[in-house]
């Protein structure tokens, strides 16, 4: 399913880990994903003990993974949320949605790809009412209308 920019990307960490760019690679994903100067310092110190290796082979499993081939078989109510303006992974939104029986796909309006970092608030107040939506069994059961 990864294919275009998000593969290059992919393997572009790869490489970059392979030959000893780890420092680079803990840079950028800081970079994006900090809110202020004290969440990058640990971020970036935390990114810095990977060991380059270990780097490397997240981004080539993450080359080949693939979570749609067992997304049938979820039972509970799953929530799809992504950036408005995420574009490497918010255009697989509905087709993950589409592989679970019960899904809701939400996007956050001017976000883009670092959802826990830059948009932490946003982020938890759709999930508390996902949350709520099904415990007070507002969510639509089989029913696949919520997209």
């Amino acid at each position: 399913m990864k294919k275009g920019l998000l593969a290059n990307l992919i393997k572009l960490g790869a490489a970059i880990a392979r030959l000893g760019g780890l420092p680079l690679l803990a840079f950028l994903g800081t970079l994006r994903n900090a809110q202020d100067l004290s969440m990058f310092r640990r971020l970036f110190f935390d990114s810095l003990r990977t060991h380059p290796a270990d780097a490397r082979a997240y981004y080539l499993n993450y080359l080949h993974y693939s979570c749609a081939d067992w997304m049938s078989s979820l039972t509970k109510p799953a929530l799809f949320l992504y950036g408005e303006k995420d574009i490497l992974f918010a255009p697989y939104g509905n087709s993950f949605a589409e592989a679970v029986p019960i899904a809701q796909v939400r996007y956050l309006p001017a976000a883009e790809h670092e959802l826990p970092g830059r948009w932490s608030r946003a982020l938890n107040e759709q999930i508390w009412r996902f949350i709520q939506a099904v415990e007070s069994g507002e969510f639509p059961g089989e029913e696949r209308e919520w997209r």
